[in-house]
């Protein structure tokens, strides 16, 4: 069955911007051309037309500021879900449990936007839901060639992980961080 997206849908994006970063400190924040890195990523979300909320989920002040000053709102991330430990899972879950029950919010689809992507705008957004929608798939990723983390095809068109167990996947800074 392919859904369409409706203007009554309800189409949650979620921007994880945490302020610690054993990478880059404060990477959230770094300017690209003058531009805190997260304020790209705002901006493509607030700018999607499929897009009908925009949440930053971070502990950081600053990051809120600038995310509040660009039109998105705002979900103070809890301390224990602000360390480089913590996967993206639970701070997912943490701002779909806030929004139900400060807001009786509960979206039809959630999308997921990574800082660490300036360049993808909201034309890519709407594409990649787009896509989504007309293929009936129940989850979408975008991803760039890499020599880890890698996926295979196989006969029943499913796809299983070659170097990796999914339920244990590193977090930064092994991997990568939210």
């Amino acid at each position: 069955m392919m859904l369409k997206i409706t203007k009554f849908m309800k189409i949650l994006s979620i921007i994880p911007a945490r302020g610690g970063s054993k990478g880059i400190k404060l990477k959230n924040l770094i300017k690209l051309n003058n531009i805190p890195l997260i304020t790209y990523t705002i901006k493509a979300s607030i700018n999607s037309k499929k897009i009908s909320r925009t949440i930053v989920s971070t502990d950081h002040k600053n990051i809120e500021n600038i995310a509040k000053k660009n039109g998105a709102e705002v979900i103070q991330r809890p301390t224990k879900l602000a360390t480089n430990k913590v996967s993206l899972e639970p701070v997912i879950q943490h701002v779909l449990d806030y929004l139900k029950n400060h807001d009786e919010y509960e979206p039809d689809i959630i999308i997921i936007l990574q800082n660490t992507s300036p360049f993808r705008n909201a034309k890519h957004i709407d594409e990649a839901l787009s896509k989504f929608l007309k293929g009936n798939f129940d989850s979408l990723i975008s991803g760039f060639s890499a020599d880890y983390f890698s996926w295979k095809k196989m006969d029943d068109n499913s796809i299983v992980p070659v170097d990796f167990d999914p339920k244990e996947r590193p977090n930064r800074p092994d991997n990568f961080s939210c």
